[in-house]
């Protein structure tokens, strides 16, 4: 077969322009390629590169840098610099970047306390601008820039935001950076920082930074379940944990805060137990009423009396623990009123005079219709005395309570012509009747210590 020069002319000169198109084709896209690349090297630096440069240069170098963020300030390219700024390879750099978006976000500071929970609902809210540098940079690769980040974000009055990431450190995190979180957990996360606080799962110094944290911010949310957590945690095996729940203790509002100090008070850990009593004695004094917490703590001190079934000895010592509670509450509310009285005389009063007129009558009800079958004695140091000896002491419960009642009822003595006392409770006085304390000790048959000598002698005799 014999072919002509004419008939493959066509097909080789199209070939040929489609070869020569790819050819400049892939000409252009390395030219682009390598234009992008080296472009702070081929074009002319812009102003945004010449500002990075020297920011960058005075960074690596140490320099006061307040006359460059001063600069900053007023750019209108403030995102596209801290983005770069992101993405260098130095580490201070990114620091860096991080101090520069924090310029113009909202913080929050250490609050000045109003009230004993300030917070009714978190101190922060998940709405404003996505940051998405700040998001890539709590999870960077170095810690020294993860941690600026950690520090950062958690004083924002947006943190709600970095929830997620946030509480990802927090439960899978190293320690440091689960520190740095917890801290700040109170302000923007009530509930997660209790459920922090009572997991097995953290450290003790994280669930002790969780605490301190709501100590500041003074989280409701926190309150919320706490009772349920404390008690869990009195049973923890590190006497630290036990230590730290009772001290949250305190802020448990409801009366089961008193059951669980009773608790407290009967471990074997004697700090446990002292701690326990300290903070029983305080709560009862504690000029919270306002909240609802000293007025419904006191009526439940003395409803343990009545959970004491038997008389053996460990139920003596219960006794003798929940009267002397209540007796030096009674005092640290007259040593509040030594100073002056004041419009909560009254409430202060009440505390004072409460054990005088409960403790016989709760030991009348619980010694019951036959004494002469029961012994008083018991042998035992209470949590908060102090061990004189290694032989605790062998004592008469009715001569311990005489001993614990004598106090309270000598300042009442001293303090019988108080006026209002009404309020104590609805009492019928006789036509031209004073309202006084001293009325009002006479009608409950406690007018001074001997009668109620006299009455708790007729109460235990054994004739």
């Amino acid at each position: 077969m014999t072919y002509h020069d004419d008939d493959e002319q066509p097909l080789i000169q199209s070939r040929g322009i489609r070869s020569w198109q790819v050819l400049v084709i892939l000409l252009i896209a390395i030219g682009f390629t390598l234009t992008i690349t080296f472009r702070h090297e081929i074009l002319p630096p812009t102003g945004q590169d010449r500002f990075i440069r020297q920011l960058r240069a005075e960074i690596l170098a140490g320099s006061d840098l307040r006359s460059v963020y001063r600069e900053y300030d007023t750019r209108k390219d403030r995102q596209d610099i801290v983005a770069r700024l992101a993405d260098d390879p130095h580490p201070q750099v990114r620091v860096t970047a991080i101090e520069l978006l924090m310029r113009h976000e909202v913080t929050v500071k250490a609050p000045i306390i109003v009230g004993r929970y300030r917070l009714l609902r978190p101190d922060s809210t998940d709405q404003g601008p996505d940051s998405p540098v700040l998001r890539k940079l709590l999870t960077d690769p170095e810690p020294e820039v993860r941690q600026a980040a950690i520090r950062s974000v958690t004083s924002l009055a947006r943190t709600q935001m970095f929830e997620s990431e946030l509480l990802h450190i927090l439960w899978n995190g190293p320690e440091d950076e689960r520190l740095l979180v917890s801290s700040w957990l109170g302000h923007w996360h009530g509930r997660e920082a209790l459920r922090v606080f009572a997991s097995p799962l953290q450290s003790p110094a994280v669930r002790s930074s969780v605490f301190r944290g709501i100590q500041t911010w003074r989280s409701r949310e926190f309150a919320t379940g706490l009772d349920t957590a404390v008690g869990a945690m009195l049973t923890d095996p590190d006497p630290e944990i036990r230590l730290l729940a009772l001290e949250a203790s305190r802020w448990i509002e409801s009366p089961r805060a008193v059951e669980l100090w009773f608790l407290a008070s009967q471990s074997p850990d004697r700090a446990i137990a002292c701690r326990a009593v300290e903070y029983w004695i305080a709560g009862l004094v504690e000029d919270d009423d306002r909240y609802g917490m000293s007025g419904n703590r006191l009526p439940a001190t003395s409803g343990l009396f009545r959970q004491l079934r038997d008389h053996s000895p460990e139920q003596l010592i219960r006794f003798a623990l929940i009267s002397h509670v209540l007796c030096q509450a009674a005092m640290g509310h007259a040593a509040k009123l030594e100073s002056h009285l004041n419009d909560r005389t009254a409430w202060h009063v009440k505390h004072i005079v409460h054990p005088l007129i409960v403790i016989p009558r709760e030991l009348r009800a619980w010694w019951g219709a036959s004494p002469s079958a029961r012994s008083d004695v018991f042998t035992a140091w209470l949590p908060d005395e102090p061990h004189l000896s290694e032989n605790p002491p062998r004592r008469h419960l009715t001569s311990y309570i005489l001993e614990q009642l004598k106090k309270p009822a000598q300042w009442c003595e001293a303090h019988r012509g108080l006026n209002g006392l009404h309020e104590l409770e609805p009492i019928n006085l006789p036509p031209g009747s004073q309202d006084t304390l001293g009325r009002y000790l006479d009608l409950h048959q406690v007018g001074s210590y001997a009668e109620i000598e006299q009455k708790i002698a007729r109460l235990t005799s054994r004739d």
